[in-house]
This record gives C-alpha cells, sequence and structure tokens, in this order.
C-alpha cells in the first residue's frame, strides 16, 4: 500500500475542475455547482482523496474544530450531552476534539494549552471551572470560549447552566410541603457553581422557613465518596438519621439509594426519602425511580453551540450568561405531596353541591365556594397537616349524621394570604368543624379556626389583623360582612343533637357559667383541668379556667347565649366526650377580653369538645376542654362599628 498522499491538484486534474473548486467542495458553507460537486466527490472517491482540515485551517484561519473539555464521563448527564453537542456541532458544519481535565487549576491549563495548538475555532468547557487567567489567555489568542454546565464570577466569560440557585430552591420547598423535619444534604465538589448555587438555593429556602439543616456530607461528584457519606450519616440510631437527603446530583443519589438499600438495609422511600438533581436516564429506571430535578441539556446544548458560533462568526458579539429553569420530577423515591388538585378532586366528590358552610368571617354556599376557601388555605400553607385529635357524632346513615372533627392543624406560611407576605413561618393551630352527611356527601359545615392563634404565631395582634382585613377588602363601607343573624341561612341540618347525658351535662355546666353561676368551675370541673382555647391559651386548673370564661362573658355582659349544638357519646377505649355549638349574640358593652365597650353588635359563633373523667373523688369531672371562637372576626365586628 502505498503510503503517498493524493492531493486536491490530482483530484482538480482527474475532475476536469480547477484546484479552487475542489477546495470549494470540500470547505462547509461554500459555494458549488451541484455538477461540480459530483464531479469532484467521485474523482475524489476513485483517488482515495481525504481533504487535509488542517492544511486547510493554516490557509484559511478556520478550523472548522471545536475543542470539548470535559472533567469525567461516569456521570451519565454528561455522555447524553456531549453526544447531543458533537451531532449539532457535526449539523452547523464543525467537528469536535474531545479533551479529558481534572478540576486541578494546573491540568486544565495544560489541557487548554494543547487545545489551542490544534487551532480549534473555538472552546466548549464541560464540568470544568477555569480561572480568569486561562479565559484571558483563550481571549488573547482569538478563541471563543463558553463554560457548559458550569458558571464564573466573571462577567466576562459566556455560560450556560440550569437555574441551579431555583432548582435548590424547589427542592425545599417541595420538602418543606411534604412535611419533612430532618433534612440533610450530600454535595458535591467544593470547587463547582453547579454545588455551590444548589445549596446555596437549598439553604436559603429551608433558613427562611425557620428549618435548620439536619446534617451535611460532601460526596465530590463521585459514586464511592457518596457512599462514604452515606454510611457516616446514616450508621445511626433511627432518631439520628435524616428523613430525607438531597443529593446534589443525580450520579451520587443512585450511590446514595444504592449503600441505603444494599449496605444499611434501608427502604427508599419508607424509611428515607432520597432527591436528586440531573434527572440523568437511570433516574427514570424502575429499580431507582428517583425524584430529581430535570436539567434541560438539549435545551442547554442549542443554547451553548448558539453563543460560541456566535462569539467565531462575528467579532462584536457580547459574553452572554444563561440560566435555565427545569422541573422538578417527582418519583416514588420520595413522599408525594397531596396537592391541591387531588384535594379539589376529594372535596368535589364529599362536599354536596348545595351545601352551605357558616364560619365566623362569613358564609360560602355551595362546594365550589367551599372549596375555593380551601384552595386559599392551601396557597397559605400549602404542606398543611390535618391531625384528627377527636370525632364525636350523632345520628345514623338513614338519617344523616352530624360529627364534630376536632384537628390540630400544622402548617408552615409560604403564601401570601389575608396574614400578609408570606413569612415562611411554621404555626399550629386547632380547628374545630361540625360536618352534617347525608348519602356520602357533606351537605352543611358549621367551622372555627383559631385565626387569633394563627395571628399570633406570625406577628399580628388579631385587633390589627382585623383592620388589615377590612383595609384589604376595600374599606368599612364595601368589605365583607362578618356571620351574623341576618347573614345566617339554614341548611337541610335542623337537628340539635342527642340526649346523650354527658352533652347535657356539658351543656348544662356552660349554661351556668354563662350565667355568673362561677361555682360550677369547682363543681363540674377536675381541679387540674387541661383547657386549650382560642388564641392559643392554655389553662390549667379552676382560676385559669375562670379566667377564659369571665374574660369572654364580660366582654358582652348582656348578650343572650344560647346552645344550637350539642352531642354526647360514651365510646369503647374512649373517655366520656361532649361536644358544643353555641352563640353568643348580643353588645359590645362591658369590659373584658375586647377592651373599652363600644356598643358593636356582634355575633360570636363557638365550638367546644370536652373529656370526662374521675381521678380520685369517683364522680367524673370534666378533665380535658378546648373552646374556639374567632377572635378576628369579633375584632372586625367591633372594628366596623368604631372605625
Amino acid at each position: 500500500m502505498s503510503n503517498v498522499r493524493v492531493t486536491s491538484q490530482q483530484v482538480a486534474q482527474k475532475a476536469g475542475v480547477s484546484q479552487s473548486a475542489v477546495s470549494r467542495v470540500f470547505t462547509p458553507g461554500a459555494s458549488a455547482s451541484m455538477k461540480t460537486i459530483e464531479k469532484v466527490q467521485k474523482a475524489a472517491a476513485e483517488l482515495g482523496y481525504r481533504p487535509n482540515s488542517l492544511a486547510r485551517a493554516m490557509v484559511s484561519g478556520k478550523s472548522r474544530i471545536i475543542g470539548l473539555v470535559v472533567a469525567y464521563l461516569n456521570n451519565q448527564f454528561y455522555p447524553e450531552a456531549l453526544e447531543n453537542l458533537s451531532k449539532k456541532l457535526q449539523e452547523r458544519g464543525y467537528h469536535v476534539l474531545v479533551f479529558m481535565a481534572s478540576n486541578s487549576s494546573e491540568n486544565i491549563d495544560t489541557v487548554v494549552e494543547e487545545i489551542l495548538d490544534y487551532q480549534v475555532d473555538g472552546i466548549i468547557a464541560a464540568s470544568v471551572s477555569l480561572s480568569p487567567e486561562l479565559s484571558n489567555k483563550c481571549r488573547a489568542a482569538r478563541v471563543p470560549l463558553v463554560l457548559f454546565n458550569r458558571a464564573h464570577d466573571s462577567p466576562k466569560m459566556s455560560a450556560v447552566t440550569s437555574d441551579n440557585y431555583a432548582g435548590g430552591q424547589k427542592v425545599a420547598k417541595y420538602l418543606i410541603s411534604a412535611g419533612y423535619n430532618r433534612i440533610s444534604y450530600i454535595a458535591g465538589w467544593e470547587g463547582a457553581s453547579t454545588q455551590r448555587d444548589r445549596e446555596a438555593g437549598f439553604m436559603d429556602k429551608l433558613n427562611a422557613s425557620g428549618i435548620d439543616l439536619f446534617s451535611r456530607g460532601c460526596g465530590k461528584f463521585e459514586m464511592e465518596e457518596a457512599s462514604r457519606a452515606t454510611l457516616e450519616m446514616f450508621s445511626k440510631a433511627k432518631d439520628l438519621r435524616p428523613e430525607v437527603v438531597f443529593v446534589a446530583n443525580d450520579h451520587m443519589a443512585l450511590a446514595v439509594m444504592d449503600t441505603l438499600r444494599y449496605k444499611l438495609g434501608l427502604k427508599v422511600p419508607e424509611d428515607v426519602s432520597v432527591v436528586g438533581y440531573d434527572d440523568v436516564p437511570a433516574a427514570a429506571w424502575p429499580s431507582y425511580n428517583l425524584t430529581t430535578v430535570r436539567q434541560c441539556s438539549g435545551q442547554m446544548v442549542n443554547i451553548t453551540i448558539d453563543i460560541l458560533l456566535e462569539e467565531i462568526e462575528s467579532d462584536n458579539s457580547q459574553p452572554r450568561i444563561v440560566k435555565i429553569d427545569g422541573p422538578l420530577i417527582i418519583r416514588g423515591s420520595s413522599r408525594k405531596v397531596k396537592g391541591a388538585e387531588y384535594e379539589r378532586i376529594s372535596l368535589h366528590q364529599y362536599y354536596g353541591k348545595d351545601m352551605f358552610l357558616r364560619m365566623p368571617l362569613g358564609i360560602s354556599r355551595g362546594n365550589s365556594g367551599v372549596i375555593a376557601k380551601t384552595m386559599e388555605t392551601l396557597v397559605e400553607f400549602p404542606d398543611r397537616e390535618l391531625l384528627g385529635e377527636d370525632v364525636i357524632w350523632s345520628g345514623d346513615e338513614n338519617n344523616g349524621m352530624l360529627s364534630s372533627h376536632r384537628l390540630f392543624c400544622i402548617g408552615t406560611h409560604l403564601g401570601d394570604s389575608m396574614f400578609g407576605p408570606a413569612t415562611g413561618k411554621k404555626v399550629v393551630f386547632r380547628a374545630i368543624a361540625d360536618c352534617y352527611a347525608i348519602n356520602n356527601s357533606i351537605t352543611d359545615e358549621w367551622l372555627v379556626r383559631d385565626y387569633g392563634g394563627i395571628a399570633k404565631q406570625l406577628g399580628w395582634n388579631s385587633k390589627a389583623l382585623a383592620g388589615k382585613i377590612i383595609e384589604d377588602e376595600g374599606g368599612l363601607d364595601q368589605c365583607n360582612k362578618p356571620l351574623d343573624r341576618s347573614t345566617y341561612e339554614e341548611g337541610p341540618y335542623k337537628g340539635r343533637g342527642n340526649e346523650n347525658e354527658w352533652g347535657c351535662k356539658y351543656a348544662d355546666t356552660i349554661e351556668k357559667i354563662m350565667s355568673a353561676e362561677l361555682s360550677v368551675i369547682h363543681d363540674d370541673y377536675d381541679r387540674a383541668i387541661h383547657g386549650e382555647y382560642t388564641g392559643q391559651v392554655l389553662a390549667r386548673g379552676w382560676h385559669e379556667v375562670d379566667k377564659f370564661w369571665i374574660g369572654l362573658r364580660s366582654s358582652f355582659p348582656s348578650a343572650k347565649f344560647s346552645i344550637e349544638h350539642r352531642i354526647g357519646r360514651q365510646d369503647e377505649n374512649m373517655p366520656p366526650r361532649a361536644a358544643l355549638r353555641w352563640v353568643l349574640e348580643g353588645q359590645h358593652d362591658g369590659w373584658g377580653v375586647f377592651g373599652k365597650p363600644t356598643g358593636a353588635d356582634v355575633y360570636i359563633m363557638g365550638m367546644a369538645h370536652a373529656e370526662y373523667g374521675a381521678l380520685v373523688t369517683g364522680m367524673p369531672k370534666i378533665r380535658k376542654e378546648y373552646v374556639l371562637y374567632d377572635e378576628v372576626a369579633i375584632w372586625k365586628q367591633i372594628l366596623m362599628k368604631t372605625g
């Protein structure tokens, strides 16, 4: 076989064309007729001619070669992205030379120097961090440089990344919404901008929500290091281990999951949840099913090439820094949030089309209005968790059932609402709801939430919050009217509860208190009574119970008190319990917990639960009591009178 290289002059002679015509045929973007192209390509094939790209580069000053620097290919994100880069560049008439580098500055400098010797037209640096000095050297050589999936603080260096900071925030928001408490993080290589920005977004969102990071490890973007960090983080007692770990990329997250399962014997997500970043192909495999933030690599590739070629082909192009947002992909490696849409569907199923919801701040008609109120709460507290403390009920399936639900609620104030801009503060509060259901559908509901307690935790007092609500609703003349006798509407439920002795006994006690027979507190309440009242008031003993009830009654001494509904029950494995719904209606004509008398007309709907027991005397007394009314609604009525 001859080693003599076929020249373009020989091809020109055989094809019967000029040497410049041969050059145009083999130069991407150059002009040549179809007839000339066919003649030249035929002659080149018969002679075995291959154009010398480097020689052409010496003449034209353009090699049509792009140097691609990459630190490692074992991360699944990069082989797919680099293959895409190569294909797209070839479609634009360029070829790629791949150079491997470590993340040490000395190694990267050497590699880039080598790339420049190849007379490349441009450089893409993927997964490596470059110094400003190296960037300046490329610019002096008139070789454009674009960072791919890395960023730099210098505005003179073009870079294309995902929005890593926003991605970290999305993960934190999701974990908060899912109700995790022990939240940990496994970092990547500390020198990478991707690691820095993902952790910064993650931590800023946690801190804004008042949540501290439970523990932190470092995997350096390597599977072995990630496994080591996992063993160190999880080789502890259950209550000292994280509930969830956010891992800085999927490459490490897969190793974390394998280590948890096969070295520590833990189940994902039953024992611990795992969240990654990148959405590499393996993340969607059934064996991993990894929740992760997707990097839109196709979009990142296209923009990277556009920027690079613009800088190659134009002397006036300016450096660009582009951050591309990516979605959070929720899969089976983490606990899923029910979310608003799921709750909306459930509410449509269980709320009757023409139902009524009565709350102290107003009334909603129809299930769409009720659902709207529920959605407002989900916006305010998207991670809210409702813990059912008790259900006290009466009735039967044929005639319908009235159930009084006592709920302990936990949530983070993550949405703007009647309480003002989102604060990120965690709050706890109680709610009691009386629900009438028949034919598996709720048609009537009465609900009291402890808005005063929420307000206190978010830095308000109830009076100030009521004033803000009036202003937000358009002022005294336009604001929504709180529930009172004129706005109250009757629904299908006409019952008044049952005649169970415990309900009757509790109703008798509260009626006596409201009639100023205060000795009944010593007679009917246990000396160690535990009371939890509106405004997050915790009462212990007779004196504090007396203070609560008298504080309310003395504000409205002439108001009419009436019990609208009562239920008593004695169930197996439960103490005797009672539930009341009551109304205090009249004028604000006394000094009490609502300050100076104003003469304002008020309508107060209250809910109360009680539990009975006999500790020493053998005579059952009230040992626990829970009472709610809406302080904010009362203040709104007072302010609407007084301005």
